[in-house]
């Protein structure tokens, strides 16, 4: 139920970190990146993190909470609008995945040629990745289209749920692109230390 699906999703989340932290304070990443449990705190380095983290963190807690209320609203419409919205949500997140990839790669990569000086080189990087992710994303778009409904079968065997699903996917087919395009370039600026120009896109947009 309810209950049981709570308690084995902050399972998966603690496992997940716990995974983490300890294939890097465990593994050769330690020796590799010098990390250590406790370290001095260096102010100056930790006024940078801020300043490039907060408003980064304000934009995540803004677009979390216009999905909620996305999720506010739709529940209002129906227990059946609510199970499609969730089934939606669930597909879209999975294939969402490898375009958030290349938005963290291209931002790696603008960082990098940044500070190495280049920024001619940083710019054309930034919009190939951009062109490889949204077209990625679009692809995703063709199956969302024409299989929706086969793909909501997967989840529940409820035909209303799964007529709503099917037309949500086509929605969700169509802003695919849109979305792997504001991501990549969201997390781009955030590699170049522009994280305040993006900030409020988001929520605006939601």
């Amino acid at each position: 139920g309810v209950a049981g699906s709570a308690l084995a999703t902050v399972r998966a989340q603690a496992a997940g970190a716990a995974l983490i932290l300890g294939g890097s304070y465990a593994g050769p990443q330690r020796r590799r990146y010098g990390l250590r449990a406790f370290a001095t705190v260096r102010w100056p380095l930790l006024r940078d993190i801020l300043s490039v983290g907060r408003p980064s963190g304000l934009g995540d807690f803004l677009e979390v909470g216009a999905g909620m209320g996305f999720q506010l609203i739709v529940g209002r419409l129906g227990e059946v609008a609510l199970a499609a919205s969730n089934i939606g949500m669930q597909a879209t997140q999975l294939l969402f995945l490898p375009g958030f990839a290349f938005g963290l790669a291209g931002a790696s990569y603008i960082g990098r040629f940044l500070g190495a000086g280049l920024p001619r080189i940083a710019r054309h990087t930034a919009l190939r990745v951009l062109f490889l992710g949204v077209g990625y994303m679009g692809l995703l778009g063709v199956p969302l289209w024409f299989l929706g409904e086969e793909l909501a079968r997967l989840f529940t065997a409820d035909e209303r749920v799964v007529q709503q699903a099917g037309l949500m996917f086509k929605v969700m087919a169509l802003y695919q692109a849109f979305d792997g395009m504001g991501f990549i370039t969201r997390t781009a600026l955030s590699g170049a230390g522009d994280t305040r120009l993006p900030m409020p896109a988001p929520a605006v947009c939601a």
